[in-house]
Formats: structure tokens, C-alpha cells, sequence
């Protein structure tokens, strides 16, 4: 049976967990442990779970390359290297749960067209300045009213959690869904390729 990635969100943190595991259940079970060794004063309840396999880990290489170790237990960001650590869920933490906060931010823009978008920046200004381009480029012309909220890069979860894997590598743009139909961070004037190479 294949290892596959999960991350779990506890009910009391808006960090995931991220668990390899064969299955679902497996998953669960190691969270469950890593919680009553680590946080025994906090319930082992999980708010959500996102599994990744196949075409998920596809789209998140350095995910992909830890599965591929086929061994079970809770992801750690390794503090040497890029990449993860995995450690039994009763083993001392060897990293963190997720990579520290980097210069670029997430921003939701929110108009009255309903053109929204997930803008990537190192500043408000930036962001306003890379919607205004994508609005520009995709319209002709600037919506009426737009707002722009920063939001957490914990809302990006799913089949969005590649644009965190953006984030963390500092990229800025707006995201869309790429010519391999993965969420990326792209430049605001990005065109889709009709033609696959």
C-alpha cells in the first residue's frame, strides 16, 4: 500500500498537521497519538482533513518526495534544507509544523463585479498594484469599487495548498489555475497555452 500525505487541522490551531500515512484512518490514529504526546492538555479533535495522492502530490514535489520514503508518521519542515522530516508521532519534534512567515503575503481582493482574486504580495500597495494589471489586462479597465483583505495562508487548503508551496517560495502574481489545471501564483498578465507540450 502507497503512503500518502494528509494534512489535518486540529480544532484548536489554524496550522495543519501533516501526516504520512497508508490511509485515512492511519492518519487519524497518528494524529490522535502525536496530540496525547505533545498536547495532552488539547483534544485530539480534527476540524478538517486533506488528502493528497497521485495528481496532489504531483502538484507539491518536496510533499511528493517525502511520501515517496514510504514511511509513516507527522511531517516536520526540516530547519537544515528545504523538504520534510518525518518522526513517530511520540518522538521530540524535529521542526516545525510549517515554515515561518516569508516577506510575500496573501491578499484576497473582493469587487463589486465579482471579479475576486488571490493576490500574492510583499505589501498592500503591491497587491493593489497587481490586481489593478490583472483587472487591466483581463478587462480593459479597473472595476468600480474593490477590497483588499490579507488573509491567512492557512485559508489556502486543498486543492489550493500548492499556492502556500508558492508562498513559501516567495513568488508574487495572481493565482490561476495553470495549463496542468494546478492552482499557481502567476504574473498578472499570464495567458493559458491552448496547446499542451
Amino acid at each position: 500500500m502507497t503512503i500518502k500525505a494528509y494534512e489535518l487541522f486540529p480544532t484548536w490551531s489554524e496550522i495543519p498537521v501533516t501526516i504520512f500515512a497508508h490511509d485515512a484512518d492511519q492518519a487519524e490514529r497518528l494524529f490522535r497519538e502525536w496530540v496525547g504526546a505533545h498536547f495532552r492538555h488539547q483534544p485530539a479533535t480534527i476540524e478538517s482533513i486533506y488528502p493528497f495522492a497521485d495528481e496532489g502530490l504531483a502538484a507539491r514535489p518536496r510533499l511528493a518526495q517525502a511520501a515517496a520514503l514510504d514511511v509513516p508518521g507527522i511531517a516536520y519542515r526540516d530547519r537544515r534544507r528545504p523538504g520534510w522530516t518525518i518522526a513517530q508521532p511520540q518522538d521530540e519534534p524535529c521542526g516545525d509544523l510549517a515554515s515561518p512567515e516569508g516577506n510575500v503575503g496573501y491578499y484576497f481582493v473582493k469587487a463589486d463585479e465579482g471579479d475576486d482574486a488571490k493576490i500574492f504580495a510583499r505589501s498592500f500597495e503591491e497587491a493593489t498594484n497587481l490586481y489593478c494589471a490583472w483587472h487591466l489586462d483581463r478587462w480593459g479597465e479597473l472595476p468600480e469599487r474593490f477590497y483588499i483583505h490579507k488573509g491567512s495562508r492557512w485559508e489556502l487548503t486543498g486543492g489550493l495548498a500548492t499556492l502556500r508551496d508558492d508562498l513559501e517560495n516567495e513568488i508574487t502574481g495572481v493565482a490561476a489555475v495553470d495549463n496542468d489545471g494546478v492552482w499557481r501564483v502567476l504574473p498578472p498578465d499570464w495567458e493559458p497555452s491552448y496547446t499542451k507540450q
